[in-house]
C-alpha cells in the first residue's frame, strides 16, 4: 500500500526516481519510464538511453553531471534541461541528486517543470511588456506596505521626483516633495482612498518640487488593498504609477491660450468660422456665427434660414463667383453680400472660403470665415462722398481764388495786388484747413472767427471778446462768411481799433426769429481806436463784405463807420447756414 501510495503521488506530481551505482548499476522506476515515454522493455535504465532524446543544446548539462559521478567529485545538485520525447513534444525537466552517505550511489529524481516553465516565462514577457510600456510612457512605479510604513519606489519614479537610485523613499519624502500648495488636496483624496467605505479610485494630479527647486506636474494612479485586520477592515497595501505630464500639460496650456486669442481675435474682428458639408447641404453651427448673423447663440442654424436672409440676388452672386474659383482652378475665394439680421437690419458681411473637391472634382466641403463689414463699407461710402464733394468744392474754391484774384488786380498796382492776394489765399486757406479737419461737416461759429484773428490771438479776452452760442455752419456759409472775417479783421488791424494800443473788438452772434423764421444774426463792432474816416472810394473789400456775402448767403448786410468805429452787421436764414 506505501508503495502504491507513494507511485500514485510520483504520477501527480510528474516525478520519476532513479539511483546510479558506479560504474554501471543504473536503475529507474516505472514512473520515471512513464514521465520520459519510455518502454521498460525497450530501453535499459543508463545515462546512453536518455543522453539520445536530450535536446541537443542541454546534453553537456547531463554529460557533465555523469562524469562527476563517475570521477567521484562534487555535482551540481539541481539542473535543468530539454527534453524531446518519442512523441516529438519539447518539455522541461529538473533533475535532483544526492550522493548516499557512505557509498558512492547517486539517487535522484526528474520532474517535468514544463508549465511552470511556461508560466515563467509568461511571466517574464509580461514583466518585459511592462516594462517597455512603462518605459515608453515614462511611468514610474511605487508600492506602499501601509501596515509596515515603508515604501518602494522604482528607478524611474524616483528620477521622476528628483531622487537618487540609492535614495530611500519614506512616507514623509513623498509628502516633502509634493507642492505646498496641492498638499492638502492630495493628502485629502489619500485619506478617502484608504477609507474602506469610500475607497477613492480618482487619480491624482498635482504638482512635484524636485530637490533642485524644479517644478513639474504628474498624474498618479493607486490601487489600495484592503484585509480585515484583527476583525476590522483596513488598508494594508497601496500600489500604483506615477507618470510626469508636464510637457503634455505645457502643450495642453498652450493649445488653450491660442484657442483664446483666437477667439478673442475673432470677437475682436467681428468674425465667425463656418462650415458647409455640400455634399449633404449641412451647415454646420458656431455659436460665434448665430451671434453674427443675429441668432441665438445655442440655435441650430441650416442653410435654408441662412439662405432666406440673403439680400435679393446675393445667392446668385455668390455661387456665380465659386464657380468661377473652381473653373480657374482656385480653390479659394471671397465675396462680399449684403445680408440682413432676423430683425430686418441690413449688414454687408465678407465671407472668405476655401472648397475641397474629390477625385472627379466635384465640390464636397466649404470652409471659412464671414465677417462684418458693414462699417467699412460706410466709410468706404463716405470716401467716395467726400471725394465728389472735394472735387466739387475744389471747383468752386478755383472759381472764388479765381474771383479774388480778378478783383484785386482791378483795384491797384502790382505791388499791392501781390500782397493783398496773398493776405485773402491766406484767409481763404484757413477757413479751408478747418473744413478740412472737420471733414467737410461744416464748423463752430467761434473756432472760423478765432482762425481769421490768429494775428491778434494774444488780444482775445482782452481787447477783442467774442460771445454767443455754439452754433454750427454750413461748409457754404463758412467759406463766404470765412472770406468776410478776414476782411474785416485786416481792416481792423491797418486802420481800425486793432491798429493802436487801445481800441476794442466785440464779435456777437445769436440765432434769432425774424419775420417767421429762425435767422442767424453776427455783429462785428469796434470802438476806441483811432476816429474811422470813410474811404474815398469802394473797393473790393467793402464789396467783398458787403455785396458778395450778401448774395453768397442770401443775407440782410449792413456797414456803418461811425466816428468811434466800425459796425458790421448780418443777418440770414439760419436754414441755409446752420446745420440742422
Amino acid at each position: 500500500m506505501h508503495a502504491e501510495s507513494l507511485r500514485l503521488a510520483a504520477s501527480a506530481a510528474r516525478i520519476g526516481f532513479w539511483s546510479w551505482s558506479p560504474p554501471n548499476i543504473f536503475q529507474w522506476d516505472d514512473s520515471l519510464y512513464a514521465l520520459m515515454g519510455l518502454d521498460p522493455s525497450e530501453h535499459q535504465p543508463s545515462p546512453g538511453t536518455l543522453l539520445p532524446f536530450v535536446h541537443p543544446d542541454d546534453r553537456h548539462i547531463l554529460e557533465a553531471g555523469g562524469r562527476a559521478i563517475m570521477e567521484g567529485e562534487a555535482f551540481n545538485p539541481k539542473d535543468e534541461f530539454r527534453y524531446v520525447g518519442p512523441d516529438g513534444k519539447v518539455r522541461w525537466f529538473e533533475i535532483h541528486r544526492a550522493r548516499t552517505p557512505g557509498s558512492q550511489q547517486v539517487v535522484g529524481l526528474i520532474q517535468d517543470i514544463t508549465e511552470r516553465k511556461r508560466a515563467l516565462d509568461a511571466l517574464t514577457a509580461s514583466e518585459a511588456r511592462l516594462e517597455l510600456a512603462t518605459s515608453a510612457a515614462k511611468i514610474g512605479i511605487w508600492d506602499w506596505d501601509l501596515l509596515a510604513h515603508r515604501m518602494i519606489y522604482c528607478p524611474r519614479a524616483k528620477a521622476i521626483c528628483g531622487l537618487a537610485p540609492d535614495q530611500e523613499v519614506t512616507p514623509e519624502l513623498a509628502k516633502a516633495v509634493t507642492h505646498p500648495d496641492d498638499l492638502p488636496v492630495t493628502w485629502a483624496q489619500f485619506g478617502r482612498a484608504l477609507d474602506p467605505y469610500v475607497r477613492d479610485t480618482r487619480p491624482y494630479a498635482y504638482r512635484i518640487v524636485r530637490p533642485d527647486g524644479t517644478i513639474r506636474r504628474v498624474t498618479a494612479h493607486g490601487a489600495v488593498v484592503f484585509e480585515r485586520v484583527q476583525g476590522e477592515m483596513k488598508a494594508v497595501r497601496y500600489a500604483g504609477t506615477l507618470q510626469d505630464v508636464t510637457e503634455h500639460w505645457e502643450l495642453e496650456r498652450a493649445k488653450e491660450e491660442t484657442q483664446t486669442r483666437l477667439k478673442i481675435a475673432v470677437d475682436a474682428g467681428r468674425m465667425a468660422i463656418w462650415e458647409v458639408d455640400i455634399a449633404a447641404d449641412r451647415l454646420v453651427s458656431t455659436p460665434e456665427l448665430n451671434r453674427l448673423l443675429g441668432f441665438p447663440e445655442g440655435a441650430e442654424l441650416t442653410l435654408e434660414e441662412l439662405r432666406a436672409r440673403y439680400h435679393p440676388g446675393e445667392r446668385e452672386r455668390m455661387h456665380a463667383a465659386a464657380c468661377e474659383a473652381l473653373a480657374r482652378g482656385d480653390r479659394f475665394f471671397e465675396f462680399e453680400f449684403r445680408y440682413a439680421l432676423p430683425d430686418d437690419t441690413l449688414r454687408w458681411l465678407l465671407m472668405r472660403a476655401e472648397i475641397s473637391t474629390d477625385a472627379e472634382g466635384e465640390p464636397t466641403r466649404a470652409v471659412g470665415v464671414v465677417m462684418d463689414i458693414t462699417e467699412r463699407k460706410r466709410i468706404e461710402d463716405h470716401i467716395r462722398l467726400l471725394m465728389r464733394e472735394v472735387n466739387h468744392r475744389s471747383k468752386n474754391l478755383l472759381a472764388v481764388v479765381q474771383s479774388v484774384a480778378s478783383q484785386t488786380a482791378s483795384r491797384g498796382d502790382p505791388a499791392d495786388f501781390i500782397q493783398r492776394f496773398g493776405e485773402r489765399l491766406q484767409g481763404l486757406s484757413a477757413s479751408h484747413d478747418l473744413l478740412v479737419r472737420n471733414s467737410w461737416q461744416g464748423v463752430e461759429i467761434s473756432e472760423l472767427v478765432r482762425s481769421q484773428l490768429s494775428h491778434f490771438r494774444d488780444l482775445i479776452g482782452r481787447r477783442i471778446r467774442l460771445e454767443g452760442p455754439a452754433l454750427h455752419l454750413t461748409a457754404t456759409a463758412a467759406q463766404s462768411l470765412g472770406m468776410a472775417f478776414h476782411e474785416l479783421a485786416t481792416n481792423a488791424g491797418k486802420y481800425g481799433s486793432l491798429a493802436g494800443e487801445h481800441g476794442m473788438l466785440l464779435i456777437t452772434w445769436s440765432e434769432k426769429m425774424h419775420e417767421g423764421g429762425r435767422h442767424l444774426s453776427i455783429r462785428w463792432e469796434e470802438s476806441g481806436g483811432s476816429a474811422v474816416k470813410p474811404p474815398r472810394r469802394r473797393g473790393f473789400g467793402t464789396l467783398l463784405i458787403t455785396d458778395i456775402t450778401r448774395a453768397a448767403l442770401q443775407a440782410e448786410i449792413s456797414l456803418d463807420m461811425p466816428t468811434e468805429g466800425l459796425r458790421w452787421r448780418l443777418l440770414a436764414p439760419a436754414g441755409t447756414l446752420l446745420q440742422a
